[in-house]
């Protein structure tokens, strides 16, 4: 299951904060809506204070987001995440 916070910082997320999301099972519930085409830059870019909280089968929790949708090659297609369990 998965949950978005567009409120909180990333880092400043923790276990006590997972009580106030609402959980979607949805399969795509992650997805391809954290980033947006940016026409002045001719580019994607990733927006902000987008952090998504994924619960486990087995009760785990996780804080996830993205930083980049560009390689070191500055090819797209290739996203760059951040997470750490909760």
């Amino acid at each position: 299951m998965a949950a978005l916070d567009t409120n909180l910082n990333f880092y400043d997320i923790t276990i006590n904060d997972t009580s106030v999301f609402r959980f979607s099972t949805r399969l795509d519930f992650i997805g391809h809506d954290w980033k947006y085409y940016n026409f002045d830059d001719g580019r994607y870019s990733i927006i902000e204070n987008r952090n998504y909280i994924i619960k486990t089968s087995k009760n785990y929790y996780y804080k996830l987001r993205f930083i980049d949708f560009y390689n070191e090659e500055n090819r797209k297609g290739y996203p760059t995440f951040e997470f750490a369990r909760l």
